[in-house]
């Protein structure tokens, strides 16, 4: 079942369109902050504030932003990498990891609603931008670790960028 924010773009600028279920996302993850020695993705790296819709119906402050693939070039996610890591030293290195969005949109909480809704959200220098919303407002803090715990299983590295 699609949500609703799903159909239509949530974005003021020009972009690509809703997102397709056959999309490849991309997250950006930073070594040592947000991966560990083994190259797997700690929990900063998506914090659960990312995951909590603030209002049914409305577009979150914040979401969990990823990339649309089929839309950004190797060099774009090297530029949205070097901007994201400027002034954070605790920011060595740049990671991709990536997941199709079938998947994430068969992410289930413990009561079989819906745990993430995957929306175009381009921005106006980059219209491969994309979030993950929370399926709905109101999860308690085991709920959006649990949704948490589900979407880094998902993600799979896909190498160093910068």
């Amino acid at each position: 079942m699609a949500c609703p924010c799903e159909k239509q773009s949530q974005s003021q600028y020009p972009s690509p369109g809703p997102v397709d279920a056959n999309e490849v996302l991309i997250r950006l993850a930073f070594r040592p902050e947000m991966i560990d020695e083994d190259g797997k993705l700690k929990h900063s790296a998506i914090p659960k504030e990312e995951l909590q819709r603030q209002v049914d119906g409305e577009a979150p402050n914040r979401g969990c932003s990823v990339f649309r693939e089929a839309y950004i070039e190797f060099e774009g996610l090297k530029r949205e990498a070097a901007q994201l890591s400027e002034g954070r030293s605790k920011r060595e290195s740049a990671w991709s990891f990536r997941c199709n969005t079938a998947d994430i949109r068969t992410l289930l909480t413990g009561d079989g609603d819906r745990s993430l809704c995957v929306v175009d959200r381009a921005e106006q220098e980059n219209r491969a931008h994309a979030e993950l919303w929370g399926g709905r407002a109101g999860r308690s803090p085991a709920a959006l670790k649990n949704i948490r715990d589900q979407l880094i299983s998902r993600l799979l590295p896909a190498g160093q960028i910068i």
